[in-house]
């Protein structure tokens, strides 16, 4: 949904990677979707400055992540 917040405990985020489709799905511009897997799932999200979110959580999660 467009302009609701996503809340994923650090400590539960397992994966995470960057895609150009999720569930077969495209986003218009070329922009690509950031998944954060979970041990409950996928989700799939559009974000300003991919490479930023991607540098981050991995700081920040306490574990190390798998990139599939």
């Amino acid at each position: 949904m467009i302009g609701t917040d996503v809340v994923v405990p650090l400590d539960e985020i397992i994966g995470i990677r960057e895609e150009k489709t999720f569930k077969h799905r495209t986003v218009v511009g070329g922009q690509r979707f950031l998944i954060i897997r979970t041990s409950d799932g996928e989700m799939g999200i559009v974000v300003h400055d991919i490479a930023g979110w991607l540098a981050a959580i991995e700081q920040a999660v306490p574990h190390p992540l798998s990139a599939h």
